[in-house]
């Protein structure tokens, strides 16, 4: 028996399943699919004029750092640092940019420069929140730690 093996058997049920789901979600084959129906629903979820949020309080600006959060931090997942990822957040910003651009052209529906910067804000957060998801992938054996330069031509 090897000590990864020996390792992953002392784990409790729960972390097992825990660091399966991590395993999953640090494949791009995986995460990035998952980001695409997500930028999907949001898109959707944006220009559909039945479904404007709430304007409670600034509900709205709290959803779009959610959403853009989210996509972020499952988007930068199987990144291992910021010059893979930059092109994630760059279309997400850019995706952003477009749907408060376009909901001027929707019935009931507008765009601000505050939805804009709730949504960086939640790129931001979702960058932050992936690289600590990172270190605990990596400190429960979900993540094999790459040595410097490994994987690079030259």
């Amino acid at each position: 028996m090897t000590a990864s093996t020996s390792s992953r058997k002392e784990l409790p049920r729960g972390r097992r399943a825990l660091r399966g789901w991590l395993t999953r979600l640090l494949d791009q084959r995986v995460a990035w699919p998952l980001c695409g129906v997500g930028a999907a629903i949001v898109l959707y979820g944006s220009l559909s004029p039945a479904l404007a949020p709430p304007d409670l309080l600034n509900v709205d600006k709290l959803i779009h750092l959610f959403a853009y959060g989210a996509l972020a931090t499952v988007g930068f997942l199987p990144c291992g640092n910021a010059r893979r990822g930059w092109p994630i957040a760059a279309t997400l910003l850019a995706l952003g940019g477009f749907i408060e651009v376009a909901q001027t052209f929707v019935p009931g529906r507008s765009g601000s420069v505050g939805d804009f910067i709730a949504n960086a804000c939640g790129v931001l957060l979702g960058v932050s929140l992936s690289r600590l998801v990172r270190q605990f992938a990596l400190s429960w054996g979900a993540l094999q730690p790459v040595e410097m330069g490994a994987g690079r031509a030259g």
